[in-house]
């Protein structure tokens, strides 16, 4: 049997309870008291959200005994602890809910995925769509509309425009909170660089690989050696259309009328 595990938020101790399926429960009451709501909240979700809040999957029912008999009893899952968190919006409610990704979900997918990603590390949308099967786009949409914010950016080594990167652990908690991880998700691997502000001022999250970046993006981007090089290209370019390429045209002319 798993060891009784408690959650301390704001001077208030939240329980999760041993279980044999599920491995850890909660009851409604110590859910609404993690959120920071009253129960009569978790079971309107649970009510309005049939097809998100499923039973055996985020909720289970348990028989409890009582003072006047059997009584049955709402368990939320780790599973559903983590999905009510996307759908109560509080600073209460989102602390409750980073904890209960950090030292809760962790530890339980840990047991079940072997060993877990650091806790720093970071992936891109690119690498959110090869687990759930979305394209980029539609990865960045949902997680702009998600809480889960991203915290660094990087120049994407396969399509070399910039992209958000997001913690992974939180991502990891959200996809598999809401059942759409259907591969393992993978740390991204190349130079983060910390902020967002620079990727928003580009405008270029996700650009289609036949889709060129704006010159001024570009450069954002560019060593000073490769700025310096396309530099000299353009001017290079600029003289051989203003003067090369007319004494050209004129040799061909002056060729075609003598013949």
């Amino acid at each position: 049997m798993t060891d009784l595990l408690v959650i301390s938020i704001e001077g208030q101790s939240i329980q999760a309870i041993p279980n044999k399926q599920h491995e850890y429960t909660m009851t409604t009451e110590q859910v609404a008291l993690g959120y920071g709501v009253g129960e009569e909240a978790i079971r309107s979700h649970k009510a309005r959200r049939p097809d998100e809040l499923i039973e055996g999957k985020h909720w289970v029912v348990a028989i409890s005994n009582t003072l006047g008999g059997q009584q049955e009893m709402t368990l939320w899952t780790k599973r559903g602890i983590i999905r009510l968190g996307f759908f109560i919006r509080s600073a209460r409610a989102r602390m409750f809910r980073d904890m209960a990704e950090d030292l809760v979900f962790r530890k339980w997918e840990d047991a079940e995925r072997g060993q877990p990603a650091p806790a720093d590390a970071l992936i891109s949308a690119r690498l959110i769509a090869a687990s759930t099967g979305q394209s980029s786009k539609a990865v960045a949409m949902m997680m702009r509309r998600s809480d889960v914010l991203p915290t660094h950016h990087c120049v994407d080594p396969q399509y070399r425009t910039p992209a958000y990167l997001w913690p992974l652990v939180q991502v990891e908690a959200f996809l598999i909170g809401r059942s759409m991880a259907h591969l393992p998700l993978t740390a991204f691997t190349g130079e983060a660089r910390p902020g967002v502000v620079q990727v928003q001022q580009n405008k270029r999250l996700n650009v289609p690989k036949h889709k060129a970046l704006a010159p001024a993006a570009v450069q954002n981007y560019m060593t000073e050696a490769e700025r310096l090089g396309a530099q000299l290209a353009r001017e290079l370019t600029e003289e051989f259309v203003r003067a090369e390429l007319p004494a050209r045209l004129r040799a061909m002319l002056t060729k075609g009328v003598t013949a």
